[in-house]
């Protein structure tokens, strides 16, 4: 885990999604790469935030759950 990875675990959930809303911002103004670089995150994890923020706008910035939704064994 890098340091931008620790950091925004310790921000909480509000103003998880505004740091994501720069970001988003920034890589729709930009390049990708740049914006990973300034974020010191991977091109991957911008496209992804991205990606989401241009299918369900702002609500998609938020952590979605890891939870399954249903366990097949039971």
């Amino acid at each position: 885990m890098n340091v931008s990875q620790m950091t925004l675990k310790m921000l909480k959930p509000n103003e998880q999604m505004n740091y994501r809303f720069v970001m988003v911002k920034d890589a729709k103004r930009g390049s990708i790469k740049e914006t990973a670089r300034t974020f010191n995150t991977s091109p991957k994890v911008v496209r992804k935030w991205v990606k989401r923020f241009d299918t369900d706008r702002l609500n998609s910035l938020n952590d979605r759950s890891r939870r399954p939704n249903f366990k097949p064994n039971k």
